[in-house]
Order: C-alpha cells, then structure tokens, then sequence
C-alpha cells in the first residue's frame, strides 16, 4: 500500500514538473519572438529608401495645387415612338401615321486638367470638353469656376480651356519630352472616378508607341506616345505624367483594358506636342481684342464676330453684333429657337456689337431668370428668353 502510494506522488510530481517545463519553454519563446518584434520596430529605413520617399511627396506637393478637377454636362437627344397620353386618338384607333418623339437627357462627364499659366489657362484632352454645354472646374481649394474652350488639336487629342478666377494660380512645369528615357519614374496625379488629386506611381515603359483605332469615330491613329505602368483610370484623361523632379512629361490620354479600368499600359501625350497649342495661345492672348474668339460656354452657343465672310456666307443683313456659327443640338439655345446664322443684336436690352460685349453681358445676366435675348434672322427679328437648366 506504500509502495503504492509512493508511485503516485512520483506520477503527479512528473506530471506537474512536465507542465512548468512547457510553460517554462513557451514563455522563453513569447519572450523570444517580442524581442524580435520590439528589433523590427527600432530599425530605421535606409537614407536611400527616404530619399526616395521624399521625392515622392515633393512631387506631390509641388503639382497636386496646379491639377484641376474638370466635370462637363452634355445635352444629348433621341428619338422614339412610343405613345404619350396626348396620343390618346392615335392609340385608340392604332394609327399608321405616328411621328417620333424626341427627348433630352444629360450626360455627366468626368476629367481631369492642368494650369499651365497663372491667369486661367488649363491643358487637357480634347475628348474631355468636346461638344459639351457646360464645363465646370475645380481647383486645388475646393473653388468652382465654369470654363470656356480656347483652342483644340485633334491630331493629339488636346485642348486648352480658360477660367476667369481673379487671382493668380499655380502653373505645373513642363518638361522636354525628348529627353525623356525609358525606366525612369512616372508618376500620375489625377480624377479617377471622382477621386480628386489621385497620385499613382511607376515608369515610363516605352517611348514612341503608335496607337491605332478602328472605330468610325474620333482618332483613328496616335503617334509618338509616351506608355507608362502608372495606374491610371477613368477621370484621369487630361491629368499630368510627371517625372521625379516634378515636370510635366505628358498629358495622360487613354488606357488598354479589357475591363475599363487599369491593366498597367497607360498611354500620354508627349508634352512636347502640347507646345505648339499654347504657342498659338500665346498670340492670342497678345491681341486685347480678338474679334475672331469662339467662345461656346454659354447656353450651347459658338459664336464669332460679323465680318465680311459672315455677312456674304449667311446673307446677314446686319454689319455689327455676335454670329450664332453653331447652335448644340438639345441645348439651351437651340431648345428655345436660335439657329446658326442668327446675329445676336441685344441682350436684356443692352445692344451687343461684338463678341467680348457679348460676354460680358451674358456674364452680368442673372441667368436662373433667363437671358433675353434679340436676334436678326435675315432682316426679320426674333426674341427668345434663355435659362440655364
């Protein structure tokens, strides 16, 4: 019975001793694995690796103030023929005879720009503000301003924009995209899907790429593009590729996807492509009146100053004025009656003789209540009231 007993003590006194030496080894493992973890956040990064680091938010810094956000409103018509309840007898009686209906709805765009001057002008991709009624600009600091199209270059899918913000802004830095070699860094600042100020970061991959399209609309082929690896998105169309030391080196254009979205070949203007558009903005902006200025950022209207040309081209039978060149089809204009070659003769009740009148009246108009307007249609005068919908 001792004998017995002395086993059983022996037992447990193994059985406890088996239970503090695992205890014991696991404790010295935690101890082991949080020193490692304590060694891990004590160690710094190297000085190359923050002074990569640095780069970056320096670029950041120094283009993300000059990048603008631009939205555009597009008023488009189709045609149906359906039955509304005004067609109550032709339902009825199942008339052959039905006319189409026409309706309007408006298109919502998303892009991006960049200052490249400090009182207003803003480089973007032609696809971006093309054929559209309103353009809408953001700034850095959350300001809104509506823009007007200065000049387009199809060739390259440019376009340069104007705001009027009454203060001076910040303007990116151009590169020389010649210069530009493959495997340096690129980095993308821009609007995908609405989010502002977006910074994305990779490589050039490849210099004079030839893209081609086989569609029945806009560009059919693009030359001499700069590929990059930096994600870049829908909205990001118009933004800027820059390099490490923060110069534009081209204006981000489209991607290759077969979902929309990023896949890692993005395609850029060479910024160089860009210099010969703001060259001839240049002359422009000489002139401190330019009777030859388009300006299409009021109720779907392009207009032009009367000259000779216009008078024998139209038939016009008046000598001063604002040209309607062109009315967008489902735009406000259009949608109350003006036509192109109609000549803008007053506007509530101040007489319009060119087109920088033109502007400012339609400017000082409180446009929630209509723009009245008076035109010359061949010698007969019209009236038509304008609101912004």
């Amino acid at each position: 019975m001792g004998n017995k007993s002395q086993k059983i003590r022996l037992l447990t006194v193994g059985i406890i001793g088996a239970l503090l030496g695992v205890i014991i080894i696991l404790s010295y493992n935690i101890t082991v694995e949080k020193n490692k973890l304590q060694g891990l956040e004590k160690l710094s990064p190297s000085k190359e690796a923050m002074s990569l680091q640095n780069s970056f938010i320096a670029v950041a810094d120094l283009v993300s103030p000059a990048v603008v956000n631009i939205s555009t409103e597009q008023i488009l018509k189709y045609r149906y023929y359906g039955y509304d309840y005004d067609d109550f007898f032709d339902r009825f009686f199942n008339s052959p005879y039905r006319k189409p209906k026409e309706r309007y709805y408006k298109r919502q765009g998303l892009g991006t720009g960049m200052l490249v001057s400090n009182d207003g002008y803003i480089l973007t991709n032609q696809h971006v503000v093309n054929e559209v009624n309103k353009i809408t600009v953001v700034l850095a600091d959350k300001s809104e301003f509506e823009a007007s199209i200065v000049a387009l270059d199809q060739a390259h899918d440019l376009a340069l924009i104007k705001i009027n913000s009454g203060k001076k802004l910040p303007k990116v830095l151009l590169a020389d995209s010649e210069k530009v070699r493959v495997g340096e860094w690129a980095i993308a600042i821009g609007n995908p899907f609405g989010y502002d100020h977006t910074v994305t970061a990779g490589i050039v991959s490849a210099k004079g790429r030839l893209y081609q399209s086989n569609g029945s609309e806009g560009i059919k082929a693009m030359p001499n593009l700069i590929q990059t690896d930096a994600a870049i998105n829908p909205g990001n169309s118009g933004g800027p590729l820059v390099n490490i030391s923060g110069e534009v080196i081209g204006i981000n254009t489209f991607i290759v996807s077969t979902s929309g979205s990023y896949a890692g070949i993005g395609f850029a203007v060479p910024v160089n492509d860009a210099k010969e558009l703001l060259k001839e903005i240049s002359k422009v902006d000489r002139k401190t009146v330019n009777e030859k200025k388009e300006d299409i950022s009021y109720f779907g209207l392009k207009v032009s100053a009367v000259d000779a040309a216009a008078v024998k081209k139209y038939g016009l039978a008046v000598k001063e004025g604002v040209l309607l060149a062109s009315v967008m089809e489902g735009s406000e204009a259009d949608i109350a009656g003006l036509a192109e070659g109609d000549v803008i003769i007053e506007i509530d009740k101040k007489q319009v003789k060119n087109t920088e009148e033109y502007r400012k009246y339609v400017k000082a108009s409180n446009i929630k209540d209509g723009v009245l307007m008076v035109v010359n249609r061949r010698g007969v005068v019209y009236f038509a009231v304008l609101t912004r919908s």
